[in-house]
């Protein structure tokens, strides 16, 4: 780490003792903790500055941090300017853009939950996903007749059949997640397309006609139906991420983005600060929840080292669970980078906790 004033480490101790104090009002709060000072190399006593640390909380405090502890997600300005021009456009496809981990499909669930959508699916794409697990396929059935000449498709186990003639085995028709929302006698509501460009090309080129502006229609090529009108209350909203930039992603037919409202989600959705603040009290934690988001900011300084929404809630739950800052940046940020790209995301993230870097790291020494 470089200085404008070279700094030399003097000290390093723990100024809290680790002990849980009670008194007559229940718990105290714990005292402030700080790790390590640093002097310049003249000795000058008045240049010692105290760098905050991550308190290290006992077993009890711990239990305690964790009963005050809230997970509640809280949206940003921009989100919600985002949420109302897609409800003004509800029911229309709408295709979401951007990086990873900041919170795409949770903002399309939100919106299904908001309009007060009967259901809500969400199906995530890869490569070699089945395309009749989304539209649907033709599975072997015991088939019945009935007296009257009706032919039921069932299995039979633990049903009364006496009354009807098995037929053998045939093969039934049963419509994917898709074909059951997409119907216009089916169930309509919020369909989150998540990954969209990762989705078998064959299923993508069959979304052209369901995502029409005027006129959505639907046929089912394999049950042998034909074209039929998509359900009114059917709103499809797709995320996916950019093309390039360590994403393995097809990309989007011109066609089918001439189809859908397309949003670059480019700002977190989620408002960081707040959600760190609800996880991580400051009564046990002190300004760990402002530290980390400082952090995140000056990783997204960056492209290649930016960190998700995700992955900034991801370390303040292991802070939470008693891993101290550099672990937790490790397992759940640095390992998923290049060499290269984790060395420059070790640095930011050292401005930020110094003297927690002093004690546990570098990351090199964790051997994880």
């Amino acid at each position: 780490l470089r200085a404008k004033t070279p700094m030399t480490i003097t000290a390093f101790s723990t100024q809290y003792d680790g002990t849980f104090k009670w008194g007559d009002g229940g718990i105290e709060e714990p005292h402030t903790r700080f790790l390590g000072e640093s002097d310049d190399e003249t000795g000058d006593s008045k240049s010692k500055t105290k760098h905050f640390s991550v308190p290290v909380l006992s077993l009890e405090e711990l239990h305690a941090a964790k009963e005050l502890s809230q997970f509640n997600i809280v949206y940003t300005e921009y989100a919600e300017g985002l949420k109302d021009v897609l409800k003004a456009h509800i029911n229309e496809p709408a295709y979401l853009q951007g990086a990873a981990g900041t919170g795409k499909s949770l903002l399309a669930q939100i919106l299904g939950k908001e309009t007060n959508k009967s259901v809500i699916n969400r199906v995530t794409f890869t490569a070699k996903m089945d395309v009749a697990m989304t539209l649907g396929n033709r599975f072997p059935t015991n088939m019945w007749q009935a007296s009257d000449g009706t032919v039921v498709a069932t299995t039979g186990i633990g049903e009364d059949m006496s009354e009807y003639k098995h037929l053998g085995i045939g093969l039934d028709w049963r419509d994917g997640v898709v074909t059951r929302m997409a119907r216009e006698t089916g169930s309509g509501g919020m369909l989150v397309l998540d990954e969209l460009p990762k989705a078998p090309p064959e299923f993508v080129n069959r979304l052209h006609e369901i995502l029409e502006d005027e006129f959505p229609t639907m046929t089912i090529y394999e049950n042998a139906e034909d074209q039929a009108p998509v359900n009114k209350d059917l709103w499809v909203i797709a995320t996916g991420n950019p093309v390039g930039g360590g994403y393995f992603n097809n990309p989007l037919d011109k066609a089918l983005l001439d189809r859908m409202r397309v949003f670059n989600i480019n700002k977190p959705i989620a408002d960081e600060g707040k959600i760190l603040e609800g996880l991580l009290p400051e009564k046990f934690f002190g300004e760990t929840a402002l530290k980390l988001e400082r952090a995140a900011k000056t990783l997204r300084d960056q492209e290649e080292t930016a960190i998700s929404t995700r992955a900034l809630i991801m370390v303040a739950k292991s802070v939470l669970r008693g891993v101290n800052p550099v672990s937790a940046f490790q397992i759940n940020y640095f390992n998923t980078l290049s060499m290269d790209s984790a060395e420059k995301a070790e640095s930011a993230v050292q401005t930020h906790f110094f003297a927690d870097w002093a004690k546990f790291g570098p990351v090199s020494i964790l051997g994880y």
